[in-house]
């Protein structure tokens, strides 16, 4: 699981310093692309890690307002447990300025 990330912080600063720190990590260059998730499902993400990019070997995707994680339906959950079980080598990044109440460890 050490492309996959949840940050979580009050302060975007320390959001954002975090996630920069993670992409300049990187040895080598990666498309970044940024989804606001207040309206969308694990899945959009899912498809998004799991889509080849033309331009680049590897992608960073960084979800804003994963709110799918506290209002689950019963699926989103699952199905991000799942993927985590065998993810891409993609660069997930959930984050959020809120704490939620799944907490990382049910992840």
């Amino acid at each position: 699981m050490k492309n996959n990330y949840i940050i979580e912080s009050e302060d975007k600063v320390v959001i954002d310093s975090k996630i920069n720190k993670i992409i300049e990590e990187e040895k080598e260059h990666i498309e970044v692309i940024k989804l606001n998730m207040e309206d969308k499902k694990i899945n959009d993400i899912i498809e998004e890690l799991n889509t080849f990019d033309l331009l680049s070997e590897r992608k960073a995707v960084i979800c804003y307002n994963p709110l799918f994680l506290e209002k689950d339906d019963g699926d989103n959950i699952k199905n991000l447990k799942k993927y985590l079980e065998n993810p891409s080598s993609n660069i997930l990044i959930l984050r959020s300025s809120e704490t939620f109440s799944i907490g990382i460890t049910t992840l």
